[in-house]
Order: structure tokens, then C-alpha cells, then sequence
């Protein structure tokens, strides 16, 4: 069986719609767990419309606690032997379960299942999949691969997980952060596994509102984006996959988290200034500024650790 776990905050507008995509699923074997987050609208009422309706869906209320609290409390509930996650303001083909449950039974002995992703933002469609159906060893044999299709692996959605080694891993979404806290949860798990099963499709919808985490400007953002990024490089060194696709990847991810750090913030102070541009990490800086494209006298500046200047310019702006 398959558990669903969908956490659900005011999402009324979306979740009949959510919730009648799981309805129609080709594979029958599941059940769906709803977990009203403290919803203030009529996104509980929902829930309970939908318990009633199907035997095979259940619904937690609590408290608003966060998403991270609501999926950790449906992986609690559980009792299938695979589980998915689902946003509430999403959608799903009818052969979403179906397709992941097919790969899993491809035999190997399959850690972890990933699907792609059509997304959804205003007019505009793009879909993110794998160009091939591979299992993919966790090593450096395969790293190519993988960090082909890394961007898979920062959210839950579109995949299948053995239940069992989530729980005996005690493999867990991070409550104490509401950013970036997808990506930990999928390189914990990944920790754990021997492989995964990359599937060539997409029949995950996933849509991105105006005002989602992704568009809001947080404070905490740059430690939040290089936390992240210290804990993808230390999976990949660790599982053999550092090499110079990764170093050059990841050399430029670095690049976009400091300089979104030293220009998304108005009027910053000199210590925060200094603070993300003498990361121990800034090395990668000088060896792979190449790999990103702005003027050539910020690059100059950041290599060179110069916060001063940079805090001079940004105050006579």
C-alpha cells in the first residue's frame, strides 16, 4: 500500500481539486492522509468532507505548526509501505501512484523513485523530468547522472520512499526552519540509500502562487541557501561524486548565494557584508568565478573579500 500524505494550510481554493486527483488514481492501493494545519478558512471543513466520503482518507487536525510538522505527523500515521507527498494546492495524473509503484516493482531492490514535475506559474508551463529511465547507484560512477538531474531532489514531491527506512533512519523534515527544509529531508534520505530509479515522467502538477516561499524575500535566506548547498557538497564528496562537473556546479550555485546575499538586502551592515563574503567556503569564488555571469568588478570584489568597498557603493546607492 501507498501512503499519501498531503499537509494542508487555507488551501480551499485548491485542495478539492488535489484531493479528486488522488480519487482517480489507477492504482487503488492507498490511502490518503490530510493534515490541516491550523487552516483559518474552510480548507478543515474540506478534510472532513472528503474522511467522510472515502474510507481510505484520513484527516489530522493541529495547530499551525508549519508543513514541516504536518508531513512529519502523516509519516507517523502511516502504515503503507511506500509513502509520496503531496502539496495541497497541487495536482496529479491518474497514473501518478501507478507509475512510481511499477518502478519500484522493476526489482533491484529500489531505494527511492523520482518522477518529474510540470510546473505551473501564472500562463507559463515547464516541465522538469528525466531524458531516460536509469537506476542510478549512489557513487561516483553515476555522479554525472545525478547531478544531471539534481534539481529533482529539492522538494518530496513526485517521488515514491520505502516507509520503512524513513522511520528506521529516522529520516525527518527539519521543524525548526520553513525554508529549504524539502532539500535536507531528500539528502538525509538519500544518506541512507544504495540507488534511485529516475522515471521519464510527469505527472506531478505543481504550481507556484504568488506569494510562496519561493518569491518571498526572507532575512535568513543566505544562511538558509548556504546551509543547503554545505550539505549537498558534503553528500557528494562523501559518496565519491565530488569531481569537476559537481565542483563546477556547485562553484556557481555559490557564486548566486553570495551575491544574492550582498544585493537582495537593502542598506545591509558592514558585519553582515563581511560575514558572507568570508564564508570558509569562499575559495570556490576564485576558482570557479567563470562560471557566473555580472560585472566584472563585483566578481573583483567579492574574490577579493573586499566588503568594504562593496558597503561603501551599496550606501551611496
Amino acid at each position: 500500500m501507498i501512503s499519501i500524505v498531503i499537509p494542508v494550510y487555507n488551501a480551499e481554493s485548491y485542495l478539492d481539486e488535489c484531493v479528486s486527483s488522488v480519487i482517480s488514481q489507477t492504482y487503488q492501493d492507498w490511502e490518503c492522509i490530510l493534515v490541516d494545519d491550523g487552516s483559518t478558512d474552510g480548507s478543515a471543513d474540506i478534510c472532513d468532507k472528503w474522511c467522510a466520503k472515502d474510507c481510505r482518507i484520513s484527516v489530522i487536525h493541529q495547530e499551525n505548526r508549519g508543513v514541516s510538522t504536518a508531513r512529519n505527523q502523516g509519516i507517523e500515521k502511516a502504515k503503507g509501505d511506500y509513502i509520496t507527498f503531496i502539496d495541497s494546492d497541487d495536482w496529479v495524473n491518474s497514473e501518478y501512484l501507478a507509475d512510481m509503484y511499477n518502478g519500484m516493482a522493476l526489482g533491484g531492490d529500489i531505494d527511492v523513485v523520482s518522477t518529474g514535475v510540470i510546473q505551473h506559474k501564472a500562463s507559463e508551463e515547464k516541465t522538469y523530468v528525466a531524458a531516460t529511465q536509469e537506476t542510478i547507484m549512489l557513487n561516483g560512477k553515476y555522479a554525472d547522472v545525478f547531478l544531471d538531474n539534481i534539481g529533482l531532489f529539492y522538494g518530496p514531491i513526485a517521488k515514491l520512499y520505502k516507509l520503512e527506512r524513513i522511520r528506521y533512519f529516522s529520516v525527518r523534515f527539519p521543524e525548526k526552519i520553513s525554508l529549504g527544509e524539502d532539500t535536507l529531508f531528500n539528502f538525509n534520505y538519500l544518506e541512507h540509500a544504495r540507488n534511485v530509479l529516475l522515471l521519464p515522467r510527469s505527472n506531478y502538477h505543481y504550481r507556484i502562487l504568488p506569494l510562496s516561499n519561493l518569491t518571498l524575500y526572507r532575512p535568513d535566506r543566505f544562511d538558509i541557501r548556504y546551509n543547503q548547498w554545505k550539505v549537498q557538497v558534503a553528500f557528494l564528496q562523501t559518496h565519491g561524486m565530488w569531481n569537476n562537473h559537481a565542483r563546477q556546479l556547485f562553484g556557481n550555485r555559490l557564486w548566486e548565494i553570495v551575491y544574492e546575499g550582498v544585493f537582495s538586502i537593502k542598506n545591509p551592515s558592514l558585519k553582515y557584508l563581511k560575514y558572507v563574503m568570508t564564508i570558509p567556503d569562499a575559495h570556490y569564488l576564485k576558482e570557479y568565478h567563470f562560471t557566473f555571469y555580472t560585472s566584472w568588478w563585483i566578481k573583483w570584489l567579492i574574490k577579493k573579500k573586499n566588503y568594504i568597498t562593496l558597503y561603501l557603493i551599496r550606501k551611496i546607492k
